[in-house]
């Protein structure tokens, strides 16, 4: 079997376990929010009725991060700039706002679907990067294609990745961080191709360069906080 059709066949096996772990919201139309938690918010928490929470995640995900993302979808939909959100006490930033993250590329999945539905496509295609991430990174180190799947399905499987999935910033920066990584690694074998010995950077060693770049740009749009935790990490790594 070909090299190629071995690569394509193991990422189809990290396509098929990212798709086990968000198959509700992609399969079936479910919203990808503990919309459990809203008979506990005011004003609905103040009736005689109770529910079970089924999903005990903080309330963030229905009280900040569903409305703004909303609110940014509906003013960019009517061609308006989301600078400002009027519905909060006098106003805050709203395009400045991490929660947000309007200007990251993939938060145009909230303009172009309904904001409930984009959160599920949102979750699968940073868990599909962060597999397929983590597995080229793998490859790049020279580990053999089907331990380099397990490696990715490890990351998409992990404690952190499925605790925070739901968060789009986490979720995001989480997918990007093994690409930073990948990037270093090709880094550094082309300046051992070139025993450490060139003079300045080489074309290769530029178009890496760029794409760290580009990651972390990635990271700062979708959260400055958690882009700061990956610039450490990959500055040890």
């Amino acid at each position: 079997m070909r090299p190629f059709i071995r690569d394509l066949i193991a990422q189809l096996f990290l396509c098929c376990i990212a798709l086990i772990i968000v198959r509700g919201p992609i399969l079936h139309g479910d919203i990808f929010l503990p919309l459990d938690l809203l008979p506990h918010q005011p004003p609905w928490s103040y009736s005689y009725e109770r529910t079970t929470i089924a999903t005990p995640f903080p309330s963030d995900l229905i009280t900040e991060y569903y409305p703004r993302r909303l609110l940014a979808s509906q003013m960019l939909r009517n061609g308006e700039l989301p600078l400002w959100n009027p519905h909060v006490m006098s106003g805050m930033p709203l395009l400045a706002d991490g929660y947000s993250a309007t200007l990251y590329p993939l938060s145009v999945l909230f303009v172009l679907m309904p904001v409930g539905a984009a959160f599920g496509w949102y979750a699968l295609i940073h868990l599909l990067l962060a597999g397929l991430g983590a597995y080229w990174l793998a490859r790049t180190v020279r580990i053999g294609r089907w331990a380099a799947g397990l490696a990715g399905a490890a990351y998409m499987w992990s404690g952190f990745a499925l605790s925070w999935l739901v968060f789009p910033e986490f979720s995001a920066v989480l997918a990007w961080q093994p690409w930073a990584w990948l990037l270093v690694v090709q880094y550094e074998k082309i300046a051992a191709t070139n025993n450490y010995q060139a003079q300045r950077p080489t074309m290769g060693q530029v178009q890496t360069l760029l794409g760290i770049a580009i990651v972390f740009a990635l990271c700062i749009l979708c959260h400055a906080q958690l882009a700061l935790y990956i610039g450490i990490g990959t500055s040890l790594f």
